[in-house]
């Protein structure tokens, strides 16, 4: 996991963004501490934030609610 997320902020810190988005797109689904919370936080996450690609994973990534 590490390795694909340090690849993913070298990518978006490069502004290879698609690339980016193609690592870190396999995280969510791979246990350990890649989490909503922290990619929503993290600074080195700001050159993908605009990206309806990093959207849609932030939503993939949410906590789920449940409805009262």
């Amino acid at each position: 996991v590490a390795m694909v997320e340090n690849l993913a902020k070298i990518y978006a810190q490069s502004g290879e963004n698609a690339l980016a988005l193609d690592q870190l797109e396999l995280l969510p689904d791979v246990p350990g501490q890649f989490h909503y919370g922290w990619v929503l936080t993290d600074p080195d996450w700001d050159p993908l934030r605009g990206e309806p690609r990093f959207q849609a994973l932030l939503k993939k990534m949410a906590p789920k609610t449940e409805k009262q």
